[in-house]
């Protein structure tokens, strides 16, 4: 019988130490991309993994230093546990996504009427996504260099909540509630829809008019208007 052979293909044979090199890569490529638990303070999650929490992470560091490193394009799951550290959260080297249902705490509160420190909850380089987190007590829930989008998230208590950069900020069933300063800031475009931002010192802080639907807020800055709704969406959300 004649082998036909399609377009493009060869009939050579690699030879066997080519097929381990080539099996190793393989491996090592589906390593990388698999899930690695998150058992450690100051752990590095590598680039396109998934970090995944098995138990309560509580960390004693110094100043600067963050409980989890997540490389560009990893992620991490919360998986119903908290990490808790007396120094900084989540350190986002480009665009990372972080799942709950889960925490992220710091163990002293970052500021109150008389003093701030500048801890984060989640700094990233890249946009971040982030789904069913809780945050507490930070200087920033967020400090995004590009994109934030946040679904089912709390952020109550911190110095400012969910802030963003000059890329879109995007707010879905969330609740942010008595921060100090900021609830919600960005930039650029900031959206928040089926929301509760409330309570705190400014709710939405934006550089063009935001777009606020189905959503509770009683202030925003930013705009021409009187204070305190100067963009005059919280009174006609």
């Amino acid at each position: 019988m004649t082998r036909i052979l399609s377009r493009g293909t060869s009939n050579r044979r690699l030879k066997p130490g080519t097929v381990a090199v080539v099996g190793l890569l393989f491996s090592a490529t589906i390593a990388l991309a698999g899930d690695v638990d998150v058992t450690a303070c100051n752990q590095t999650v590598p680039s396109g993994a998934t970090g995944v929490l098995v138990s309560d992470l509580d960390c004693s560091l110094s100043y600067g230093t963050y409980a989890v490193v997540l490389s560009n394009s990893a992620k991490l799951r919360l998986n119903g546990f908290t990490i808790r550290s007396d120094a900084d959260g989540i350190d986002c080297l480009g665009s990372c996504r972080i799942t709950g249902p889960g925490e992220v705490a710091r163990t002293l509160p970052s500021c109150d009427m008389q003093s701030f420190i500048d801890t984060y909850g989640v700094f990233a380089a890249g946009t971040v996504t982030l789904d069913q987190v809780t945050f507490t007590s930070w200087g920033y829930a967020t400090y995004c260099g590009s994109r934030l989008r946040a679904k089912n998230v709390v952020v109550t208590g911190q110095c400012l909540g969910l802030v963003g950069n000059y890329a879109r900020v995007s707010v879905r069933d969330s609740t942010i509630t008595d921060n100090l300063g900021l609830g919600v800031g960005g930039s650029g475009s900031v959206t928040v829809v089926g929301s509760t931002v409330t309570g705190n010192f400014v709710d939405v802080s934006a550089a063009r008019r935001p777009r606020v639907n189905a959503s509770t807020c009683q202030s925003s800055v930013g705009g021409a208007s009187p204070p305190p709704d100067t963009w005059d969406v919280c009174s006609n959300p």
